[in-house]
C-alpha cells in the first residue's frame, strides 16, 4: 500500500465517516439567523483524518452560509514534520485553485504537536468562543492509543469524538438506499426513456453517479433538520447546489471542465430546476415514503 499517509481516491472508509456523522449528534442543527457555525479540529494527519474531512465537507450546508459570511471550517492538527498540508492540498488542487467565493467550507492546516501549549491554547480559545460548534475528532491510531493526549483534552472539558473503523449494521444499506432513491428521481426527469423502478435506474448508474446521489441523499438527512420547508425553498435548492459543487470537486473535476461550479443565482434555469426536483422529493429520498 505504500505510505499510509499519502491520500488514496478510492479510499472506501469515507462511507463510514459519512454514515456515522449524520446518524449520531456530531453535527449541529443550525438555522437560518443563527450567529453560530461549525469548527470541526480533526487530530492526526492519515486517512482517516481525509475521511472524517471529506463527510464534513460534503454534508455539512448550512442555512445562515450562503452569504458566505459563515462557513463550516474544518482544521486539521498534525506534528510539523508531517508532509499531510502539502499531500492534501495538491490531491484537492481544483478546489484550492478557485479564484470565486462560491464555496462554504474552509479548510485550515495547524502544524503543531498535540501535547504543545499553542494547540492547548487554541482549542481553549474555540471552545470558549460562543460562536463556534467545536467538534473534536481523533483520527489517527497514535494520537487515539496515547493517554496523554486523552487526558489532556479532558482537562479542557472538550467532547472529543474518535474514529470507529466499520460500518454500524445495516449502515451502508441504509446510506445505499438513500442514493438509489436519488438515482431514481433524477432518471425519472432526465432518464432516455426513463427507469421502470429504482433497481433498474440503480443498475445502469455509473460508479461516479452512484457515489454522487449517495452523497446527496445522506446530505438531505441534516438539511430536512435546518432548512424551513414552510415558505420559498430558495435557500434549500441553493444549500442542495453547494452541496453538489462540493461533491464533484472531491471527487476530482475540475472548474472549466465540470460545468456549473458556480454560484447558485448564476445557473440557467434548466439547472436551477434540478435541485428543486431532488429536494422537493426530500421525504421519499430519506425514508423511502
Amino acid at each position: 500500500m505504500g505510505n499510509e499517509k499519502k491520500l488514496n481516491r478510492l479510499d472506501p472508509r469515507f462511507f463510514e465517516a459519512l454514515g456515522y456523522l449524520t446518524d449520531s449528534d456530531f453535527l449541529p442543527v443550525l438555522r437560518a439567523g443563527d450567529p453560530r457555525w461549525l469548527h470541526v479540529v480533526i487530530l492526526g494527519a492519515s486517512l482517516e483524518a481525509k475521511a472524517v474531512s471529506d463527510a464534513v465537507a460534503h454534508l455539512c450546508h448550512y442555512p445562515n452560509m450562503g452569504d458566505r459570511q459563515r462557513k463550516t471550517r474544518i482544521t486539521f492538527m498534525f506534528p510539523v514534520k508531517e508532509t499531510f498540508e502539502q499531500d492534501f492540498r495538491n490531491f484537492y488542487r481544483n478546489i484550492f485553485s478557485l479564484k470565486e467565493d462560491i464555496l462554504d467550507v474552509e479548510w485550515e492546516f495547524v502544524p503543531v504537536k498535540i501535547r504543545e501549549k499553542e494547540a492547548l491554547r487554541l482549542m481553549q480559545q474555540w471552545e470558549e468562543d460562543e460562536e463556534q460548534c467545536l467538534r473534536v475528532v481523533i483520527a489517527s491510531g497514535s494520537i487515539h492509543m496515547d493517554n496523554l493526549v486523552l487526558k489532556v483534552l479532558r482537562k479542557l472539558n472538550l467532547t472529543v469524538y474518535a474514529w470507529g473503523d466499520g460500518n454500524l449494521p445495516g449502515e451502508y444499506e441504509i446510506l445505499e438506499a438513500r442514493g438509489s432513491r436519488v438515482n431514481y428521481v433524477y432518471d425519472k426527469a432526465y432518464g432516455n426513456p426513463p427507469s421502470a423502478n429504482e433497481e433498474e435506474a440503480w443498475k445502469k448508474a455509473s460508479e461516479a453517479s452512484r457515489n454522487g446521489s449517495i452523497c446527496c441523499g445522506n446530505a438531505l438527512v441534516l438539511r430536512k433538520k435546518c432548512f424551513d420547508f414552510t415558505g420559498d425553498l430558495t435557500p434549500v435548492y441553493e444549500a442542495e447546489h453547494r452541496r453538489w459543487m462540493m461533491s464533484v470537486l472531491l471527487f476530482g473535476y475540475r472548474k472549466g471542465v465540470k460545468a456549473h461550479i458556480c454560484d447558485y443565482h448564476d445557473l440557467p434555469a434548466s439547472e436551477q430546476i434540478k435541485d428543486k426536483i431532488l429536494v422537493d422529493n426530500l421525504d421519499y429520498i430519506i425514508n423511502g415514503l
